[in-house]
Order: C-alpha cells, then sequence, then structure tokens
C-alpha cells in the first residue's frame, strides 16, 4: 500500500484490501492508496472490492466508515432454550468472582447460560440483517464472540488481564470485539454554559500592557 507503482501497475478486477486500517495513508506521492486501487478495477464491468480489518481508533477508522456506508449486516443466532434471536455482546458474559475462566454467556432474554458448545451450536442456525439498505454495498461485523476456536472463558480471562493497561484493553477492543477504540475522557465536552459564564465585556477589563514586539493580542 505504500507503493503507487506497484499499485498502478496493471488493470484488476478483484480488489482485496487486507487490513484497511493499517494501510500507508498514501502511496509515496500519490494519495490514498486505496482510491489508487479502485481506479485500477474502474474498466470492469464486473469488479469486486473487499475491505477486511479489525477497527482502530474511533473516528479515524477507515473500516468503521466504510461499515457505516454499507448495508450494515450482524448476524443473529438462536437461543436455544427461549429461541430469542440476537446478536452476540461481551456485557452478556458473566463469570464467578475471580474466576473468570468459569465464564458462560447468557441470553438477554431469558438469562439463560449457554456453553460453547450451545454458542457454536447455534451458529448454524443464524442468519445475517441488514441495518440498512445500500444498493451494491455490503457490509459484514463479526466478533471473536462468534468463533469456533474461541472459548468464552479464554475470552473473559483475556478481557481481565488486559484491563489493567489502556494499550492491552485497546488491543482486545479493536481485535477481538472488532470495535473502535476511545481514550477515557476524550469524549467528554465542557458545557457550554460554563465557559459562556465565564465571559467578560472587553480585555480593558484587565489593563493589559503587550510586551514590545508584540505583533497580535487574542
Amino acid at each position: 500500500s505504500n507503493s503507487a507503482a506497484s499499485m498502478a501497475s496493471r488493470p484488476i478486477r478483484i480488489v482485496l484490501v487486507d487490513e484497511l486500517d493499517r494501510c500507508a495513508r498514501s502511496a509515496g506521492a500519490e494519495g490514498d492508496p486505496v482510491a489508487l486501487a479502485r481506479r485500477r478495477s474502474a474498466t470492469f464491468w464486473n469488479r469486486k472490492i473487499v475491505q477486511v480489518s479489525s477497527p482502530t481508533l474511533k473516528g479515524l477508522s477507515r473500516i468503521e466508515d466504510a461499515y457505516k456506508r454499507s448495508s450494515r449486516k450482524q448476524y443473529w443466532i438462536p437461543c436455544h432454550s427461549c429461541g430469542e434471536m440476537q446478536t452476540l455482546e461481551f456485557k452478556q458474559v458473566r463469570w464467578p468472582e475471580n474466576r473468570p475462566e468459569e465464564a458462560q454467556y447468557h441470553c438477554r432474554e431469558c438469562d439463560i447460560a449457554w456453553t460453547d458448545a450451545d454458542r457454536i451450536k447455534a451458529l448454524a442456525f443464524g442468519e445475517w440483517r441488514a441495518e440498512q439498505e445500500v444498493p451494491g454495498v455490503e457490509g459484514f461485523m463479526l466478533s471473536g464472540l462468534y468463533s469456533p476456536w474461541s472459548m468464552i472463558g479464554e475470552a473473559a480471562r483475556e478481557f481481565v488481564v488486559a484491563k489493567q493497561n489502556p494499550l492491552t484493553l485497546q488491543g482486545f477492543v479493536n481485535t477481538f470485539l472488532c470495535q473502535t477504540w476511545s481514550d477515557p475522557g476524550t469524549e467528554e465536552e465542557i458545557p457550554y454554559e460554563y465557559l459562556f459564564s465565564r465571559r467578560e465585556d472587553s480585555i480593558s477589563d484587565h489593563e493589559l500592557v503587550a510586551p514590545e514586539g508584540t505583533a497580535l493580542v487574542t
């Protein structure tokens, strides 16, 4: 993704961009490498463009932006007990105090605990559901909770270790939960009323004297 010459070397019908969020922002001096790759497929009426990635930072993640502009499909699976269709969310994972290795997933409707076997079996009866219709642009999102190779107890134990450090927690959120990361406190806003209440009539109230050589006071 950082070589403009390679990306512009030939026409391509199928464009596969793996780990989009980790691609170079610019292919040398040629600009966005993904845009370059898309242009190389322009001559094919049956072109296919696939972008895949774990997300990174909220507001900066390119895969998050692409997903928002797609059909935004998620995989819904049924509870083996009550039949309620649901997407898997980490908040439904629970474990006894200090024993994360015994964690189980709980149905969000009837609260029954699922074994890993229950969860994996339910995958065969699931279905993709779109949040919006975007002709020609399909988007899919899956977290590690759906993986038949990841056990819930292992995931809970990894979370308990990861949450001790913001960097390792970010890795868990990005790569296992497949969610963007935002640092705690970065989304806090100061109420405008507080700033507005501190306004003053004029700078003359302070009787400021700018030092010699000052060009501009703001």
